[in-house]
């Protein structure tokens, strides 16, 4: 079998989640079967995209394998105006069909740039309706893809995001080498990891933050991720929590690991669903308090503490909760460390390559 992969990029570092899904599959998938990569490059201006769209529409033309596989629903149209098939098409979400790509983008959507992009990204996602099969990660993706889309249900196969275990996992302990004294003085330290946006949630932890620091004033907040749509810096201030919240900016994916042991509780309050730090987190045994929507609940059942994500008083309560209960912590952090062992990105890959063999009637 030849297999045909199309994404956005295949690049370490990026801080997307949908790069980071696209090169793990295409490692695993390149041990089995002959694979070719078609990448469409980073898009940071209007020529530029216009320009790498043509050129991945090109190579798409002149590509030959016996299945296509777009890695997300954006790129599915690169095959199907390329008349490639058979075509499968991950779809991670429903963004531009819901009213979250206001708060994802911090825009107003009747400004004309976002009109367009909206019009734009709706369009991208009309053609997965001509992919002989679609890949979801959750169940809730696909009820809506079923509803918004009228995709037929047997044409949706639902595969989890995964984590590499071998690489997020608990750090040694070290035991009797701090006095109780000395211990009582290490910072407790809260770490929120991903794209720095109202989006994500940032802001909503930062308000909650400037609650903890009242009750924890040995506290700390670590924040790793690129800025995006949201002046942080501002918000710390007017809260008068400058001093205690650290900006680190994107972190190299090889010491993320060393940056999840370090922390007590990892926060992603996420508005616009999961992302991969919560797995992350988990496989290295850290307490994660997220989300209580749909998607994550699929994921992390009751191996994490879910909140609302626009409630900071909430989320306030919960992370003095875990700093303040040492037993409680250790319990929440065992149960998901044990959860992370269900989603690997080798179990994501077996099972599409089952739904390539399944497309293709093998």
């Amino acid at each position: 079998m030849s297999v045909c992969l199309l994404a956005n990029t295949l690049a370490y570092n990026t801080g997307n989640g949908i790069d980071r899904y696209s090169l793990e599959l295409y490692e695993r998938v390149r041990r089995f079967h002959s694979t070719t990569f078609i990448e469409q490059g980073q898009l940071r201006t209007p020529w530029g995209r216009l320009a790498k769209e043509a050129a991945c529409q090109l190579r798409t033309f002149s590509a030959r394998a016996d299945l296509y596989h777009a890695l997300s629903q954006f790129n599915s149209r690169f095959a199907v105006v390329a008349g490639k098939g058979p075509l499968v098409t991950t779809v991670h979400d429903l963004i531009p069909y819901s009213d979250s790509l206001t708060s994802f983008y911090q825009k107003d959507v009747s400004d004309l740039i976002a009109r367009l992009r909206l019009a734009y990204m709706r369009w991208s996602t009309w053609f997965v309706r001509k992919s002989d099969l679609i890949i979801v990660p959750f169940e809730i993706t696909k009820m809506d893809l079923v509803r918004t889309l009228h995709v037929p249900r047997k044409e949706v196969k639902v595969i989890p995001y995964g984590v590499d275990t071998e690489t997020f996992r608990p750090a040694k302990e070290t035991h009797g080498l701090e006095s109780s004294a000395t211990a009582a003085h290490i910072p407790k330290k809260i770490l929120f990891v991903g794209g720095l946006s109202k989006a994500k949630g940032a802001d909503v932890l930062m308000r909650a933050f400037s609650m903890v620091q009242k009750e924890f004033k040995n506290s700390e907040l670590l924040v790793m991720g690129d800025w995006r749509f949201f002046d942080a810096s501002e918000l710390v201030g007017a809260l008068g929590i400058e001093d205690k919240v650290k900006f680190l900016g994107h972190v190299k994916e090889a010491l993320l690991p060393q940056c999840y042991n370090s922390a007590d509780v990892v926060v992603l309050p996420s508005k616009i669903g999961f992302s991969l730090p919560i797995l992350e987190g988990m496989a290295c045994g850290k307490v994660v308090i997220t989300s209580d929507t749909p998607d994550i609940k699929e994921i992390v059942a009751d191996s994490a503490l879910l909140v609302s994500p626009t409630d900071p008083d909430q989320l306030a309560r919960t992370i003095m909760t875990v700093l303040g209960d040492d037993e409680f912590r250790e319990q929440i952090a065992q149960r998901a460390f044990s959860r992370s062992k269900l989603f690997t990105w080798d179990a994501m890959a077996l099972k599409t390559l089952e739904v390539y063999r399944e497309v293709l009637g093998s």
